[in-house]
């Protein structure tokens, strides 16, 4: 029995397998795992200068790992290898905690925002009434980076003229609002990307990742409109940018086109900078190594509305979890930013940047004042008078934008105002939340539903003592996104209007109407600071039914965000709706 056993032994360690298939592919594209167009030579050999290793039906080498045959002896016995797969990885554990600062969504329930960051899932079936969500919500930063440079050489047009059209819808759609690249510098990126290409030389690895990040920018946005249906073109293209990015060092090796790539790429995904907290202030500090603070690196105006968008991410990021800036007074106020007079000459709104980074440096000095147990009346005075003094900025800056570029100017104005509300708002939040305290939470295991155990109408009961200004302010800001939101001919901003998340201002003015369902609103109430930022359709909205108009205005921007944005919202943006509609339907 046992020389039986030692002879079926011995048998199978002599068995061979033998590879039936033929290899078709040249020796280095089979030794590297590229796509082999079996040409002689092929082009992946031409691209990468391989042209020597370009040799068909060669001679495997006889190794256990490298040969086409694999003897019994060498094969796993009954033994399947284990596959880590997304469903047997947990992401955040059960405990992890979450700190919330009680400035973070301020005027929201915190029975409500407590229930959400302490969520570990959301239940997938709230959201099957979203109809055609778009893919982008699907999109997956985590993504492991492309496995060689042939990989994203592939992506590439074949022609460059056909590659400069994904340059057109960047600065159409993207440069507008992130005006980080000069149109110079991008095509001398093609050209030169494209010229070593040609000729067979080596690829400059930064121009390319410049023509990457461009080519994920402008397919994100078309993403984003529509116009494209899918994301595998936009997950080519960053799993591209983020091999390029470990080559460069990033961030390890302070350069400018890798940071300038990053914070487009990442801008683009995520406009309201609800995950940028952790690596905005590492932006800043690279920018610092670079010495845009100084204006060292160029005198442009790029390069300066470059440095003050750094120092805006850093902010904005900040003020979505209620933290106080990383960034310094002086810092903040070392490169001055470009005049007003510079929108003329530019293709671009240089205006609607100078606007965003004024209101972000006001933003700071309030979001400073959060910091502190004791806040001075010196110190509200002398905030609530800059604030004043930014609204004239403002206004100014949105008369600008209509002589400038008249085409856009309704959202660009709009959103500039929104973004002043809510720094007004924030200045508000000061007095309304003395009393609230900052806390930790834990995530839980549980899955939430907005049809789960939540008490709406005890929270409705929770007197929250408002100042008028914040009622007045919130229907503002709800007024502003409507109108931004009816502007024509802006689905190619959809990447960027998608931050259009109100859901807490529509709480306000849904509690405030449980409160006071017969209380008109008054213009005469209004300060005039107020005033000068309403206008005729505003005016006539509110004048024309002062008590109902609360009413139509929540139904009607309610029914414009389902419509335009909910498709590319988050799990977590969708679930604050439906809590919001849940306790809307309730008030109603």
């Amino acid at each position: 029995m046992r020389k039986t056993h030692e002879r079926r032994t011995l048998m199978a360690e002599q068995k061979v397998i033998t590879r039936n298939r033929p290899i078709k592919s040249c020796q280095y594209c089979y030794n590297h795992k590229l796509k082999c167009d079996k040409a002689q030579p092929c082009s992946a050999c031409i691209s990468c200068k391989t042209t020597d290793q370009c040799i068909y039906g060669f001679a495997k080498k006889s190794s256990k790992f490298s040969s086409g045959t694999i003897t019994a002896k060498d094969k796993p016995i009954n033994k399947k290898p284990f596959r880590m797969t997304m469903q047997r990885i947990k992401k955040v554990g059960k405990g992890s905690a979450v700190y919330k600062s009680k400035f973070s969504y301020p005027f929201f329930s915190s029975s409500i925002n407590d229930k959400i960051l302490s969520a570990g899932q959301f239940d997938k079936s709230e959201f099957a009434d979203v109809s055609a969500r778009n893919e982008l919500h699907k999109f997956d930063r985590s993504a492991s980076p492309a496995r060689s440079l042939e990989e994203g050489l592939a992506l590439l047009p074949s022609s460059k003229e056909a590659a400069l059209s994904h340059v057109e819808t960047y600065f159409e759609r993207i440069h507008p609002i992130l005006p980080l690249f000069s149109q110079e510098r991008v095509i001398n990126a093609f050209t030169d990307v494209y010229h070593s290409l040609h000729v067979r030389e080596a690829v400059d690895v930064i121009n390319l990742l410049v023509i990457m990040a461009i080519f994920f920018c402008s397919s994100y946005a078309e993403v984003a409109s529509g116009v494209i249906p899918d994301l595998l073109l936009c997950n080519n293209y960053y799993r591209t940018i983020r091999l390029l990015l470990d080559i460069l060092e990033f961030p390890f090796r302070p350069h400018l086109e890798p940071l300038q790539a990053f914070t487009a790429v990442h801008f683009v995904i995520d406009p309201n900078m609800v995950d940028a907290s952790a690596y905005a202030p590492m932006l800043v500090r690279m920018g610092q190594e670079l010495g845009l603070h100084k204006g060292l690196t160029t005198d442009t105006i790029e390069s300066k509305l470059m440095w003050n968008m750094l120092l805006y991410i850093e902010g904005s990021s900040s003020v979505v979890r209620g933290f106080p800036f990383l960034a310094s007074a002086s810092v903040m106020n070392e490169v001055p930013l470009p005049e007003l007079e510079a929108d003329i000459d530019c293709g671009y709104p240089i205006s609607f940047t100078i606007g965003r980074c004024k209101i972000n440096h006001v933003f700071r000095d309030i979001m400073e004042l959060t910091s502190r147990k004791n806040i001075t009346l010196e110190e509200l005075e002398s905030a609530e008078a800059k604030i004043e003094t930014l609204y004239k900025e403002i206004c100014t800056i949105n008369v600008s934008l209509l002589k400038n570029h008249p085409a856009y100017s309704a959202y660009y104005s709009s959103t500039l105002n929104v973004f002043l509300y809510r720094l007004h708002l924030r200045y508000y939040a000061l007095s309304c939340l003395k009393s609230e305290e900052d806390k930790l939470l834990y995530k839980t295991s549980h899955v939430v539903s907005s049809e789960g155990p939540i008490d709406i109408m005890g929270i409705l009961a929770v007197k929250q003592k408002l100042r008028k200004e914040v009622i007045q302010l919130s229907l503002l800001l709800l007024l502003h996104t409507y109108k931004r939101l009816v502007q024509k001919d802006i689905d190619k901003f959809a990447w960027y209007t998608r931050g259009s998340t109100v859901m807490q201002y529509l709480f306000v003015i849904i509690k405030d109407v449980f409160e006071n369902p017969e209380q008109p609103l008054e213009i005469s109430e209004f300060s005039a600071i107020f005033r000068q930022t309403i206008d005729d359709d505003m005016l006539e909205i509110i004048q024309g039914s002062p008590v109902l108009c609360k009413y139509v205005l929540v139904e009607g921007v309610l029914a414009l965000m389902e419509l335009k944005l909910v498709a590319l919202w988050s799990n977590e943006d969708i679930y604050k709706l439906l809590l919001v509609k849940a306790v809307k339907d309730r008030v109603w």
